[in-house]
């Protein structure tokens, strides 16, 4: 019997996801066994101003950062899925089995808020529940990946374990990508949010 754990981390713009390989870590024997266990987090960086230009630029300047270009939110998450195996007569299974999401989603916070005038403040408001609806569908889609490798992993089997093992990572590398082209997908369907009204500065 060995053991093995998988990570799985996408960081998604409301753009697109960026790849990375999973890494073999020490199983959690603590977590929840069954159903996926899911954490969501939300951070805050802070923008100053008094106009929706000085909004703006304090979106350009103080927003995430990735490859080089700043985005309004960011949502990252990571599957762990951990599990051990077991080699039997009739071939190796997976035994076990638990999957775990953290999801973290990165909004901009209005510091001294109050004092701007009634308009401004309700444009941000609507700009900021778009931008968070937007992240919520990525936020979904992290879920429904954490749930896919739970399905697709449970049921394995193959006549020797590091077959298994082998298909486990392959797996894995195919949830990756569909998850990473469904991203994208979604990204075009709603113009990165902005068919949401993830727009700044606001429309006329």
């Amino acid at each position: 019997m060995r053991s093995i754990l998988y990570v799985l981390l996408i960081v998604l713009l409301g753009t697109s996801a960026l790849q990375a390989q999973p890494r073999a870590l020490l199983i959690d024997e603590t977590a929840d066994p069954g159903a996926v266990s899911i954490h969501v987090e939300k951070v805050y960086y802070d923008v100053e101003g008094e106009t929706p230009a000085a909004l703006a630029a304090q979106l350009g300047r103080h927003g995430p950062r990735v490859r080089g270009e700043r985005y309004f939110g960011l949502t990252e998450w990571e599957v762990h899925a951990e599990y051990h195996w077991d080699q039997r007569p009739d071939g190796c299974r997976i035994e076990g089995l638990r999957v775990r999401a953290s999801v973290q989603t990165h909004m901009p916070r209005w510091r001294r808020a109050t004092a701007a005038s009634e308009s401004l403040s309700g444009a941000w408001k609507r700009f900021l529940s778009a931008l968070d609806w937007h992240e919520h569908g990525h936020r979904v889609l992290a879920e429904d990946a954490a749930e896919t490798i739970r399905k697709r992993l449970r049921t394995l089997r193959a006549p020797t374990c590091p077959r298994v093992e082998a298909r486990a990572y392959g797996e894995l590398i195919d949830v990756l990508n569909e998850y990473e082209q469904y991203n994208r997908d979604y990204d075009a369907a709603t113009d990165h949010g902005r068919s949401q009204g993830a727009v700044w500065p606001p429309r006329p």
